[in-house]
């Protein structure tokens, strides 16, 4: 079935139609004006019928404004119950009229009107709080403020002439004196407030101030016609009120945008100085001088009580700014404030930073134009040795010695025990991040890792001067910004503050001891710029961190390091989606051989340890030391376990196939061992290739272990106990804690090759290795040892109880295809 059409808004099409009538009901009403006399005579019976009517279709208008927002809804709707204060004042003078012939102007009628007012301010101060969605309320009292100012002011110069001149009652001219005033102070305080939130009024809003602009010259028309005793002007202020109706009433139809409008030119920042300042406070003085006054002159009562209400609205705005001057001063605080180690953040070190290249370039300038200036007077006086000149042809400039003497002073440094505090000269910015942070937060929890990052805040600031900034940029990294530090002199105070944090912490009751990467830059730097010194900072910082070294000063070289790395980081994870674009991940197996005491002969193969390599496009075969770092600090250790497991255990099943029922090796990263799901993964892999779990060895780290034991325990016994054995790789390296050894599931420990290499060599390393075998065997351990290139190595190790071997004495890694033909021509049988 057809969907039927909406139907059109015919309420619309009324309004619409009702506003076309204004126009036409404001014609007719001039053209009766015209015609009904001349023009000292007052409005007639029929134009003042023209008139009520116009009116009141005007405030219907207004009840059905264009917009339907809710501020606006409302802010028209009160436009339109400020119009019935008019009808009501209208038909007080038209219906005598029109039935007696009177032409009197009651002045209840005057009493009405004015009372409408206040309604006409709330409606026009809502209709700019629904263009902008919030109006504080210092602009609302603002308004109040202006208005009772100038109604002070008003009453006490033009209130006494008014009533000399005037032969009604005093109450009436004040009255109509109070009309004007309202229109001005209306329009001055909604401009003032359209002016200091920097907006675009809406042709609606400028309608509606129009019509009160019209409303006040028509006011004050009648104030001056009721002054001078006269109606001549009867039929003008007629026409200017009906006019200022059908105004309001086409603005309440005038659409919006529906988009806030922003001035951004630098007019706005006075418009709002104006406002905020020149509006109040010149009511206030006003009022100060009416009050001042009335202690010598006798000035009206209204005068002096408009004038005192003036200063105490004006006292209120004045608290209530102080107020607003403190809350913007603690938000301005705490948007440059890091919130957990009050420090300040990221934003205000970037000010700091901004603020110092500006005077560097100030003084630069300045610098400049001073020897500009040497040289024009150099070169416009007399050389005192005209002799020289003339035979060398050249004049030595004047100056230049004290210029050169300036040079050095300004340079020298002060005498403050320490050869980093220096007048002038470069500045420097130290980048401070943690290692391996995360660990500490995963183990002991983020609020220990929080109570950790307030203490080294603590203890980095002790080592500052007043003026050095130290600042918190997020995560665990810190920045020190020194200004007048050389490069020197920052190294060394970096220096100093990572020995500070690695003295260790206590946290929670618990002993940590934390390690941090240190990257120091120096202006000037390319692009002088503070974007410029803070990636300069932070590529020093990672170079430190992975480097190992600690502290890293920054060079050009590290740029284009930087630059490789990303763009290695980027073809590495091509590699791992199976792009060709970022060339092939390729896996080598080097074999695990056993150690017999006095008989080499009879070793045989133990097992196969999966290492992984990576043919690069470009730069062809990298070893896992160029890619695995980067691996390692980008979250793609986890994807690139799974690509080595997986084919790790492809190969694995071709020599189970070919009756070589030996176990295959990988190493998985603490990510890994952070995944619940990891024994179901493995489980479902090697029941897909028909494997046992026997076939698997996992090798860990101590490190990995140590991170967060916690949560890698239960791993770790759900996999020993599906049958899958347990290997700590680069023992002694590490923590090396006799404790984890104790608590945890594991199978075999694998030694190091640092601490093998020289064993048939050096006692002291035969002697770490006996006692490791010996601690090992008593836990029931496996030993493994790597890294052997020798037969005298190998000899050493089975005489001190080595169970296992690898090395490249046994075989360097080789493809898996290379297995097959590797173990058929190998004289060690598979276990």
């Amino acid at each position: 079935m057809a969907r039927r059409a909406p139907r059109p808004d015919r309420r619309v099409g009324h309004v619409d139609g009702a506003v076309g009538a204004l126009v036409g009901l404001l014609v007719v009403f001039a053209v009766t004006l015209l015609l009904s006399g001349s023009d000292v005579q007052p409005v007639g019976p029929v134009a003042s019928l023209v008139y009520l009517v116009t009116s009141i279709v005007a405030g219907i208008v207004c009840w059905f404004p264009a917009d339907t927002g809710r501020g606006t809804v409302w802010g028209w709707r009160l436009v339109g119950v400020r119009a019935v204060f008019a009808v009501v004042a209208t038909m007080l003078v038209a219906v005598p009229r029109t039935s007696t012939g009177s032409n009197a102007y009651p002045v209840v009628a005057d009493w009405i009107v004015l009372a409408g007012f206040p309604v006409l301010y709330v409606a026009a101060m809502l209709l700019v709080t629904a263009q902008v969605r919030h109006l504080d309320v210092g602009a609302w009292l603002d308004g109040v403020v202006v208005a009772v100012g100038i109604a002070a002011v008003a009453n006490a110069v033009l209130l006494a002439p008014l009533r000399a001149a005037q032969r009604t009652a005093p109450t009436s001219v004040a009255i109509l004196l109070g009309q004007p005033v309202a229109d001005l102070g209306i329009l001055l305080a909604v401009c003032g407030a359209i002016l200091s939130l920097r907006l675009v009024p809406s042709g609606g809003l400028r309608l509606l101030l129009a019509g009160v602009a019209v409303r006040f010259l028509g006011d004050s028309l009648r104030l001056a016609m009721e002054a001078s005793g006269t109606n001549s002007l009867e039929r003008l202020v007629a026409f200017l009120w009906l006019s200022s109706a059908v105004l309001v009433a086409v603005a309440a139809r005038v659409p919006s945008s529906g988009t806030v409008a922003v001035r951004t030119t630098p007019v706005s920042d006075s418009a709002a100085w104006w406002r905020g300042l020149a509006l109040p406070g010149g009511a206030a003085l006003g009022s100060l001088a009416i009050l001042a006054v009335a202690q010598q002159h006798a000035l009206p009562l209204a005068a002096s009580s408009l004038a005192l209400v003036t200063l105490t609205l004006a006292l209120a705005r004045t608290a209530l700014t102080f107020h607003e001057v403190l809350s913007l001063s603690d938000v301005h605080a705490q948007a440059r404030t890091d919130d957990l180690t009050g420090l300040p953040n990221r934003r205000a070190l970037f000010e700091r930073a901004d603020a110092l290249f500006r005077r560097r370039s100030a003084r630069a300038a300045s610098a400049v134009d001073r020897a500009v200036s040497s040289r024009t007077a150099s070169a416009s006086l007399p050389s005192p040795t005209s002799d020289t000149t003339e035979t060398t042809g050249t004049e030595r400039p004047m100056g230049t010695a004290r210029s050169m003497g300036t040079a050095r002073s300004m340079g020298t440094e002060r005498s403050v025990g320490t050869e980093r505090y220096t007048d002038t000269g470069p500045a420097s910015l130290v980048i401070v991040g943690l290692d391996r942070f995360k660990e500490i937060n995963d183990s002991l929890g983020h609020a220990a890792g929080d109570a950790l990052l307030i203490q080294v805040g603590q203890r980095i600031r002790t080592h500052l001067r007043s003026d050095d900034l130290l600042a918190r940029l997020g995560g665990d990294e810190f920045a020190l910004l020194l200004p007048r530090t050389s490069a020197e002199g920052a190294v060394a105070l970096a220096r100093t503050v990572r020995a500070s944090i690695e003295e260790p912490f206590t946290v929670e009751a618990t002993r940590l001891h934390v390690d941090a990467s240190l990257g120091v830059a120096t202006t000037p730097v390319p692009g002088g710029s503070r974007a410029e010194l803070l990636r300069c900072a932070d590529i020093a910082m990672d170079d430190a961190k992975r480097s190992g070294s600690g502290i890293a000063l920054y060079s050009p070289v590290m740029h284009g390091e930087a630059t490789n790395r990303v763009a290695l980081l980027e073809e590495l994870r091509s590699a791992l989606t199976g792009d060709p674009a970022g060339g092939e991940l390729v896996m080598h197996l080097q074999p695990q051989m056993t150690l017999v005491a006095g008989s080499p002969a009879d070793q045989r193969v133990h097992g196969m340890e999966a290492l992984v390599r990576w043919i690069h496009p470009t730069q062809g075969l990298l070893l896992p030391g160029r890619f695995l770092p980067l691996a390692e600090g980008t979250g793609l250790m986890r994807d690139l376990g799974y690509v080595v497991g997986e084919r790790a255990l492809d190969a694995c099943r071709t020599w189970w196939d070919l009756g070589y029922r030996f176990p295959v090796s990988i190493n998985l990263s603490a990510a890994d061992m952070h995944d619940e799901a990891l024994p179901e993964r493995i489980a479902a892999s090697l029941a897909s290739r028909g494997l046992p779990a026997s076939a698997l060895v996992i090798e860990v780290t101590e490190h990995s272990l140590m991170a967060d034991s916690a949560r890698v325990r239960p791993v770790l016994e759900r996999l020993r106990a599906s049958g899958v054995a347990i290997s700590i790789d680069d023992y002694g390296t590490g923590f090396s804690s006799l404790a984890y050894l104790r608590r945890l599931p594991l199978d075999e420990l694998k030694l190091d090759r640092l601490m093998v290499a020289d064993v048939h060599q050096d006692t002291a390393s035969a002697a770490i290795v006996r006692h490791t075998v010996g601690l090992a065997h008593s836990l029931g351990l496996r030993l493994v040892a790597e890294g052997i290139e020798v037969a005298e190595t190998r000899d050493m190790l089975a005489d001190l109880g080595c169970d296992v071997g690898q090395g490249y004495l046994f075989a360097r890694p080789m493809p898996p295809s290379d297995v097959a033909d590797w173990l058929a021509a190998s004289a060690a049988p598979s276990r």
